[in-house]
This record gives structure tokens, C-alpha cells and sequence, in this order.
């Protein structure tokens, strides 16, 4: 699940960077 979990970081990354 450590694979899912990066992925989950990655959209938090994005989401951060947009502003939401």
C-alpha cells in the first residue's frame, strides 16, 4: 500500500500548488 500512499501525496502535492 506504500505505492498508493505516494500516489495520494502526489495529489495532495497538486492541490497544494493549485491553491484549493
Amino acid at each position: 500500500m506504500k505505492v498508493r500512499s505516494s500516489i495520494f501525496a502526489s495529489f495532495i502535492s497538486v492541490f497544494e500548488v493549485l491553491g484549493v
